[in-house]
């Protein structure tokens, strides 16, 4: 398996960024199902003692680095580190955002 490669860019935006749990009691804050009209939905699942991303078929586990959560997904031969940004208003998760597109992070509202 190659290397992870740097994390996608994501650029900055007007949306509040939450601070990533301090412990894992926390998590189930951050569950629950986000959508996109035009990438659908994703699913935020609490899976052991960690949290799980899926799409469509496909699922994660979520990771920590520093600051950020991230996934690691292998496409083109190459593994990277998609991050994955929770965005909360009044100290309540309502979206996430991942930067499927290069420079514009795609938003996922919390149903």
């Amino acid at each position: 398996m190659l290397p992870h490669t740097e994390f996608f860019q994501l650029s900055e935006t007007a949306m509040h960024r939450a601070s990533v749990p301090s412990s894992r009691a926390a998590y189930p804050s951050y569950t629950g199902m986000f959508s996109d009209p035009g990438y659908g939905d994703i699913s935020v699942n609490l899976f052991g003692d960690g949290l799980h991303i899926s799409y469509y078929q496909h699922s994660w586990p979520l990771r920590l680095s520093a600051d950020t959560f991230y996934f690691c997904m292998r496409a083109f031969g190459t593994d990277f580190k998609v991050p994955v940004v929770f965005n909360e208003t009044n100290g309540v998760i309502d979206s996430l955002s991942i930067p499927f597109q290069p420079q514009m992070p795609i938003r996922f509202i919390k149903r």
